[in-house]
């Protein structure tokens, strides 16, 4: 995928929000339970706070984004196998569309580590998007971890952090509420010391990103648009792949050499009535094994008779919101 077709969102997003720059402050960090490996460590890091505007302060107040550098309350020199990104209130409870708050995207990069992509031709994909893709989430909802090794425990590949990595977050985040209120950003993070087996892969690639120049709707009933051809470069495991879609998605499709891999299903809910996708299902979660040469395609289902596009209330961004149709998958190579 091209780097400015991956930004175009970015850049509407900017011209519509107020863009806050800055460090990320830790405001807490709390030991758990692993529950991957029983010799791996289990950290929670509260980053924040966050001041959310509510609709009553007017403006663009209803979606905002925080671009943030990070360079403390992670691992360091350690291998993560595992880890979740959300929101929580002062108090803990988690944020979630229900309460009238919902993730637009929120993106991480390791901007010290730099990766070479698994898929050859256009598919550069958001790898190489300022660094390492790290934990992050790219639907409204976040209710899905994000792994970097196999579910058993019994592998143990995982995303490597050197000693001195520093990290770059986008947030973006849409509110309903009436009322500015304040909010954190939690980072979950289950991981090994030192640098461990294979050094896991993360990119986010669109169905527009290889010569398809737009998703297709309709308003009479389903559409699908399928992507171009994506190349693996070498053998390996896709370790996970999750969809991100906007309202009017039921689903993304997965295709290795023109044969169903999976797919992951887009759920609704939202705050009030509001026309949300809460979750997205896991493409896999037993990992689909690739060799160099094969050829993944996906397609993005939208079926806005069903589930009405979410349109934009004010700002230059008024109208219907963007139509997305992506893939975030981790690949680990065989050695």
């Amino acid at each position: 995928m091209r780097l400015e077709s991956f930004l175009l969102p970015l850049a509407v997003s900017a011209a519509v929000v107020e863009r806050q720059l800055g460090g990320a402050k830790v405001a807490g960090i709390t030991k758990l339970t692993p529950e991957v490996n029983p010799k791996a460590t289990r950290q929670v890091t509260r980053f924040g706070p966050l001041t959310v505007k509510g609709k009553s302060a007017g403006g663009d107040s209803g979606q905002q984004n925080w671009i943030w550098t990070i360079r403390d309350g992670l691992c360091r020199n350690c291998t993560v196998l595992k880890g979740h990104v959300g929101l929580a209130n002062v108090d803990g409870t988690p944020v979630s569309p229900n309460n009238d708050v919902y993730i637009h995207h929120i993106l991480t990069f390791d901007t010290t580590k730099k990766q070479k992509s698994f898929l050859s031709g256009c598919a550069s994909g958001a790898a190489g998007l300022g660094g390492a893709k790290f934990i992050g989430s790219g639907e409204d909802n976040n209710n899905v971890a994000v792994w970097y090794t196999a579910r058993d425990g019994k592998s143990n590949n995982g995303f490597h952090i050197g000693s001195s990595d520093s990290f770059m977050m986008n947030i973006d985040l849409v509110s309903y509420h009436a009322n500015t209120k304040q909010i954190y950003l939690t980072m979950d993070m289950e991981y090994l010391p030192g640098l461990q087996g294979a050094d896991a892969r993360e990119t986010l690639l669109s169905v527009t990103g290889c010569g398809v120049p737009s998703i297709k709707i309709s308003q009479t009933g389903p559409t699908n648009t399928t992507s171009g051809k994506y190349t693996f470069t070498e053998d390996g495991t896709i370790l996970g792949a999750k969809g991100h879609l906007h309202a009017g998605g039921e689903k993304m499709v997965m295709y290795i050499n023109g044969k169903f891999a999976c797919e992951s299903k887009a759920m609704y809910g939202g705050a009030k009535g509001e026309n949300a996708i809460d979750e997205m299902s896991l493409c896999t979660t037993s990992g689909i094994k690739v060799k160099k040469g094969d050829v993944m395609t996906m397609t993005a289902e939208y079926d806005v008779s069903k589930h009405p596009v979410r349109h934009e209330s004010h700002g230059m961004g008024a109208g219907m919101a963007d139509i997305m149709g992506m893939f975030d998958l981790i690949f680990a190579a065989h050695s």
